[in-house]
């Protein structure tokens, strides 16, 4: 059986990051959320993820400044954006334009769950 993944949710909406959170967790993965840099730096410095996902909300800059922040206190976990119209992180390592809940779980478990595993779920 894999491992479970852990991943960082930052996302500056309370209610977005909470579904977000949600359908991960029900699809079986680990997750830490943050609503802002000055918290995604605090869980880094404490916690290592197997991906960072930073949501569409934010204004470039603030995406641009999580980005530098993740990538400087754990420079091997990946980061997948999401974003309305087009990317604003400098080469993040994937990028999902508005997708569904369905569609972000895909994505992830495409990513994270190794061929030929099932991932764990947490709740039916």
């Amino acid at each position: 059986m894999p491992a479970t993944k852990h991943i960082l949710n930052v996302s500056i909406a309370d209610n977005l990051r909470r579904t977000r959170a949600m359908v991960l967790e029900e699809a079986g993965f680990n997750v830490t959320s943050a609503a802002n840099l000055r918290e995604a730096e605090h869980v880094c410095r404490r916690a290592a993820f197997d991906l960072i996902i930073i949501g569409q909300g934010f204004s470039g800059d603030d995406k641009r400044r999580i980005a530098s922040a993740v990538r400087t206190l754990l420079p091997a976990a990946p980061i997948l954006e999401l974003c309305r119209i087009s990317p604003e992180i400098n080469s993040p390592d994937h990028v999902l334009y508005d997708p569904s809940p369905d569609d972000l779980v895909d994505f992830v478990q495409r990513l994270l769950v190794p061929k030929g595993s099932k991932p764990v779920k947490l709740k039916d």
